[in-house]
C-alpha cells in the first residue's frame, strides 16, 4: 500500500505540498511579494495539472475519470493562473521546463502509469519517481521565474 505518500490535504502528495510551501516561502522572502509567491505556486500547479490531465485522457481514455468535455472545462478554469503569472513577469526557467518535458516524455514512453490514493496495488516506484521529478522540475522553473527580476515587465500588482 502506498498510503504514506499522501497528505491529508485532499490526498495531495506530500512532495507536492512541500514543494508548494517552498515556492511560497522562498518567493515571499526573496521578493517581499506574497501575492507573487501565491500566483507562482498556483500557476505551477495549474500548468502541471493541465498537462497531466491531458495525457491521462489521451493515454487512459477507458479508465480516466476525466472526459474530454470535463477536461476542457478544467482547462478553462485553470488557464488563467499561468496567464496571470506571465502577465506579471513570471517566466519559468527554460532549462527546467525542458527537464520537465523530457521527464514527461520518458514517463509517457513507459506507459504513463501512476499511483493514486487508495489503490489496491503496491507503490509503483518508477512512475512515482517520474511524477515527482517532472512536477518538481516545473516547480523549480516557476520558482526561478518568480524570483528573477524582470526588466521591462510589471512585477508588482497594483493594489
Amino acid at each position: 500500500m502506498s498510503w504514506w505518500i499522501w497528505s491529508p490535504l485532499d490526498h495531495a502528495r506530500w512532495t507536492t505540498v512541500l514543494v508548494a510551501m517552498a515556492i511560497l516561502v522562498i518567493t515571499t522572502l526573496k521578493t517581499r511579494q506574497p501575492h507573487r509567491a501565491l500566483i507562482a505556486t498556483v500557476a505551477w500547479l495549474a500548468a502541471y495539472e493541465i498537462v497531466w490531465q491531458a495525457f491521462d485522457v489521451l493515454m487512459h481514455p477507458a479508465t480516466s475519470p476525466t472526459t474530454l468535455e470535463r477536461y476542457l472545462w478544467f482547462v478553462a478554469a485553470l488557464i488563467a493562473w499561468p496567464m496571470l503569472a506571465h502577465a506579471i513577469g513570471i517566466r519559468p526557467n527554460a532549462a527546467l521546463v525542458a527537464i520537465t518535458a523530457g521527464t514527461f516524455a520518458l514517463w509517457l514512453a513507459t506507459g504513463f502509469d501512476y499511483n493514486w490514493y487508495g489503490q489496491p496495488k503496491s507503490l509503483q516506484v518508477g512512475p512515482e519517481v517520474l511524477n515527482v521529478l517532472s512536477k518538481t522540475a516545473l516547480a523549480g522553473a516557476y520558482l526561478l521565474g518568480a524570483i528573477r527580476p524582470e526588466i521591462g515587465y510589471r512585477t508588482r500588482i497594483p493594489v
